[in-house]
């Protein structure tokens, strides 16, 4: 029998050249995983820390496993 009643916290950040997909069980603990990952993908490409410019972009959802959003909003699955 499936557990649906998993929650999950998904960020989204979509910039000009990548897309980036964090989650967290909460939502800080979520948006602190996109920074920190934002901070790996800078020292990567070998460019100064610049999360400040990007935040502003981040997407976070609570969703349940199994659902599926559409601009934020639910489309397939019961509600939270």
């Amino acid at each position: 029998m499936k557990n649906n009643n998993i929650k999950i916290w998904i960020g989204l950040l979509d910039t000009r050249h990548w897309d980036f997909i964090a989650t967290g069980n909460t939502e800080n603990e979520c948006r602190i995983n996109m920074e920190k990952a934002w901070a790996v993908h800078c020292e990567r490409c070998g460019i100064a820390e610049n999360w400040h410019e990007f935040e502003d972009g981040l997407q976070c959802h609570e969703i349940k496993v199994g659902q599926v959003l559409r601009d934020g909003y639910i489309i397939l699955g019961e509600l939270i």
